[in-house]
């Protein structure tokens, strides 16, 4: 009896070891089944024709390339440790391993990802670069107004370095005032200067402190400036400047800013009383400063810069003419073309320029 069994099962195993179909002379109904020596659910060795299912200790799949070790089969995971873990005849084969990224540019910061055990030539840990073939994109990289996403967060020339700030600009007039925003291409309603006096009314353009065209002046009252200048005058200049009175705002004072390094005279002319503060920014030449009014007037001069006041109230004397003093614009009388005429017969020169209008806060010499 026990000849025959052995006889049976060799006569349902092939060669290779594959179970053919179809029963025995005993009537069994073969299967295959391989030894799990290590438990892992996979089988390893020469393939056991049995009659009945599977016996403990043996699985119905094979495929363990380690079957010694649990940790080893086709369904582990590869791992960093020179083994083959799943049995796919590759060791350590990136699966489970490190995430490396290229870094083409040389940035420090990678592009394309790759995983691996050990990490590819010039691969980095940090990845994130939209553009690994340019070095001066990357994450962290500041943003430029050029059209291009520098730090690789999908937006365009947001925050850009070199944006220009641009002011608010209400009344329209060119000129703007705070707030401002900084941005690549200008807004509606913003301007790139902040020169506005007055950012509710258009007639009120020039800055009060700086930036305004030579020889100007910021002009308050609702009448427009008296300008002129002569671009033949020579050295040295004679420079005047009129009001009628000062701004209300301004406390009485007008401030007279020279900017512009040259020897000059300046005559200074007001109705009413006014304060004069002379700023001698660029270091010209003041050979004299001449001041003329109807109401009394004081002048706080660069230190030896020598002062001549003449007004009704103090002297009853004049430059020349026989008032002295103008308002800014022309209509008979003391008018300004008679008080241009008196200081150029006063002094000999021959006018530089002239700003003036009928309430002022400050002048600029450029």
């Amino acid at each position: 009896m026990l000849l025959f069994t052995l006889l049976s099962l060799t006569g349902c195993v092939t060669e290779t070891g594959i179970v053919k179909g179809g029963d025995d002379d005993t009537g069994c109904a073969p299967n295959v089944v391989y030894d799990d020596l290590d438990g892992d659910g996979y089988g390893a060795g020469e393939p056991i024709a049995a009659c009945g299912p599977a016996e403990s200790g043996q699985v119905i799949v094979n495929g363990d390339c380690d079957d010694s070790n649990p940790d080893v089969s086709p369904a582990a995971i590869e791992q960093c440790n020179d083994v083959d873990d799943d049995c796919d005849g590759d060791v350590d084969d990136g699966v489970g391993g490190a995430t490396w990224y290229a870094d083409e540019d040389g940035d420090g910061v990678g592009g394309a990802m790759t995983t691996g055990c050990e990490a590819p030539d010039g691969a980095l840990t940090t990845g994130g670069d939209c553009d690994d073939n340019n070095a001066n994109i990357a994450p962290g990289v500041p943003e430029l107004c050029d059209g291009v996403d520098q730090d690789c967060d999908t937006f365009i020339d947001e925050d850009a370095e070199d944006a220009t700030t641009w002011y608010y600009d209400g009344d329209a007039d060119g000129y703007g005032v705070e707030p401002s925003v900084k941005n690549c291409a200008q807004p509606p309603g913003f301007v790139s200067n902040d020169d506005d006096c007055d950012d509710s009314d258009a007639a009120l353009a020039l800055d009060c402190e700086t930036g305004d065209p030579a020889g100007s002046v910021v002009c308050t009252g609702g009448y427009l400036p008296y300008t002129f200048t002569d671009t033949s005058a020579t050295e040295p200049e004679l420079i005047l400047m009129g009001v009628y009175e000062p701004d209300p705002s301004s406390g009485g004072a007008i401030t007279v800013d020279i900017d512009r390094g040259a020897t000059m005279v300046l005559h200074l002319s007001s109705y009413t009383a006014v304060d004069w503060t002379i700023n001698n920014n660029a270091g010209a030449i003041i050979d004299e400063i001449l001041v003329s009014g109807y109401d009394a007037q004081t002048v706080n001069a660069p230190s030896g810069v020598p002062v001549t006041i003449r007004t009704a109230a103090t002297t009853g004397t004049s430059f020349g003419y026989f008032c002295g003093y103008s308002l800014p614009y022309n209509y008979g009388g003391c008018d300004t073309d008679k008080l241009i005429a008196g200081v150029e017969s006063y002094t000999g020169l021959t006018m530089a320029s002239f700003a003036g209008c009928y309430q002022a806060r400050s002048f600029k010499v450029e």
